[in-house]
């Protein structure tokens, strides 16, 4: 065997089901990782036809292509003379297994199932539970774990007592602010624990942005240091990495785990630093680039009201397109004015959208919005849930037909603290074509647009740090008597920083309203009392079950933090279900 080995770790660009687009960015890559010396090249799980593609896994069209497919790649490696890794739907009689084939210098050694298959995948895919094997080339002995089966220790010693003096891991996995940092300690616990080197690629973002933003985040590890990363959405290409293929004896390392403290904000964990706020900003971005993309639009409609939603949601679309290379004056931000606007946040949404760049328009609803009440029979004077939703409801179909007419997409400003409590006008405000705050709550929302106003400085920093200082209101009813905002959403619903420490540990943690109690009354005992803690819990618990059926129909949107209310995989309840059996157990307190 040769005693050193240059790997190329390659997340080939994914057109979604288009097995063809995808084998050429495959063999084109083979052939450059070559040219450049390389001798392996591993690319993502399912690349051949992109991991997102859902039921279509199950039309013979794709599933029946895997062959041929196989076929070109085999040749590919066989002019390049490199052992190739790549992930396929491998179809055998009624069972469609999500596989690795290993190629080498033209040869299928074999292939590779995956064995922890998720819910979703589960649907797809049958799981697979055979003996460890692996793959002696002229270069080292390799040994497969496809995705999450890296995190299976049993599995991986298995291929290392087999022979194994180098672990492949390709994986599809969603990108989040934390998700480079845990992938990091996952491989880097592995390699240290088996004395081996682990290379694991990650697919592309150019996967579907449906609810999230692949991972393309590419590392090789050996005896657990470091010898090649290439980091993830930084539109960055192969990453090459040289070592000997050979193995240590391993060490007793601690398993990483999570931390068992309990943050008073857990999507903005102490310690963190502007780099989260980075990442988050970029899985927005790069989420959007791929909808747009793919959708062939040419302009982005916002409706900006100069609150905190509207202004992340403009900070995102236009690093979107100056990542995309693409004019800011097609970012078309219209500011709706009616009965509730007041002056600070329309002077901020204009002056904001002037100081990016960007098309700024205003259109006031009011005469549409009376004209409205009197087809309907409403009566202007009476404030209630008629009064505030038709506003709600016509500046969303402002902002849809204006996208028609410029070719554009909505882009949804609505936050994942609204989606929880139902705050938020159904087919109102609750509409877009691309929701980009879909997964960030209120509190990540206002830190979010803190960091860009200290990133960018300047004019435009100024008015976002007003921004953040102005009440969180939909501004639906009049203003007060000196024109500032009257209906503040916090006085009618309660505290964001306790309603998202509530979302979090009710859906990640899955704890019980009573636990949930418990840990916010010594969490925030400085802040707030237990009565007002229980209070605003069977609120939440309240709002979050009746307004399911808000959440069963939402917009697509990227998955930034670890938290995602999408019903499309991220989180399934009936939108009839009961709160009473889990408020009843608040009623007890």
């Amino acid at each position: 065997m040769k005693t050193t080995i240059k790997a190329a770790l390659a997340s080939n660009e994914i057109s979604v089901a288009d097995i063809s687009a995808n084998l050429k960015a495959i063999t084109d890559i083979i052939k450059e990782s070559a040219q450049n010396g390389a001798n392996a090249v591993v690319f993502p799980e399912l690349s051949i036809t992109g991991y997102s593609c859902g039921d279509l896994f199950l039309n013979s069209k794709l599933t029946d292509a895997w062959a041929d497919a196989l076929n070109e790649v085999s040749e590919a490696t066989c002019d390049a003379s490199v052992t190739a890794f790549v992930g396929i739907p491998l179809k055998i009689e009624n069972s469609l297994y999500d596989c690795v084939a290993v190629i080498d210098k033209g040869e299928t050694l074999g292939f590779v199932p995956k064995r922890d298959l998720s819910y979703a995948e589960s649907r797809i895919f049958v799981s697979d539970d055979d003996p460890a094997i692996v793959f002696s080339t002229n270069d080292a002995v390799y040994g497969v774990a496809v995705g999450d089966d890296i995190l299976d220790t049993d599995y991986c010693k298995a291929l290392k007592k087999a022979g194994a003096t180098v672990i492949v891991n390709p994986y599809a996995s969603p990108m989040s602010a934390t998700f480079e940092k845990e992938k990091r300690a996952q491989v880097k616990y592995l390699s240290e624990m088996l004395g081996v080197t682990v290379l694991s690629v990650g697919a592309s973002p150019t996967e579907s942005t449906t609810d999230t933003v692949f991972a393309d985040y590419s590392v090789a590890i050996k005896n657990g240091e470091i010898i090649a990363e290439q980091k993830p959405l930084n539109n960055g290409g192969i990453c090459y990495a040289e070592f000997e293929p050979t193995v240590s004896k391993g060490k007793n390392v601690e398993k990483p785990s999570e931390s068992e403290k309990v943050e008073k904000n857990p999507f903005i964990p102490e310690g963190i630093t502007d780099d989260y706020f980075e990442s988050c900003l970029k899985i927005q971005s790069y989420g959007l680039i791929k909808r747009m993309t793919a959708a062939h639009a040419k302009t982005a409609v916002l409706g900006i009201s100069g609150g905190l939603d509207s202004t992340l949601a403009l900070l995102a679309t236009v690093r979107a397109f100056d990542l995309m290379g693409r004019d800011r004056k097609d970012i078309i931000c219209v500011t709706l004015p009616c009965f509730g606007t007041t002056k600070r946040t329309k002077s901020n949404a204009i002056k904001m959208c002037e100081e990016l760049g960007v098309d700024i328009r205003e259109i006031n609803i009011g005469k549409a919005v009376l004209q409205h009440f009197e087809d309907i029979g409403h009566d202007p004077s009476v404030t209630d849930v008629t009064y505030e939703n038709s506003q709600a409801r016509e500046r969303t179909q402002i902002l849809m037909d204006l996208s028609n007419r410029y070719n554009g997409l909505v882009i949804g400003t609505g936050d994942m603290s609204e989606l929880a409590l139902g705050w938020a006008t159904y087919n109102g405000d609750h509409m877009s074509m691309y929701g980009l705050n879909a997964s960030i709550t209120k509190t990540l929302v206002r830190a979010l647009v803190d960091y860009e106003a200290r990133r960018l400085g300047g004019s435009i920093s100024e008015i976002l740090i007003d921004v953040i200082g102005t009440p969180v209101s939909p501004e639906l009813l009049p203003a007060d008597n000196d024109g500032k905002i009257a209906q503040k959403t916090e006085d009618l619903v309660g505290p964001y920083e306790l309603h998202d420490f509530f979302l979090y540990h009710f859906i990640k943690e899955h704890r019980s309203p009573k636990e949930i109690y418990a840990l916010a009354c010594e969490v925030f005992k400085d802040e707030y009392s237990s009565e007002t803690v229980l209070k605003w819990l069977k609120t939440f618990i309240r709002r979050f079950f009746v307004s399911q059926f808000k959440r069963s129909c939402v917009p697509d949107g990227p998955r930034v933090t670890n938290v995602s209310l999408s019903p499309r995989g991220s989180f399934s309840m009936p939108s009839d279900a009961s709160f009473a059996f889990f408020m009843k157990e608040l009623d007890e307190i």
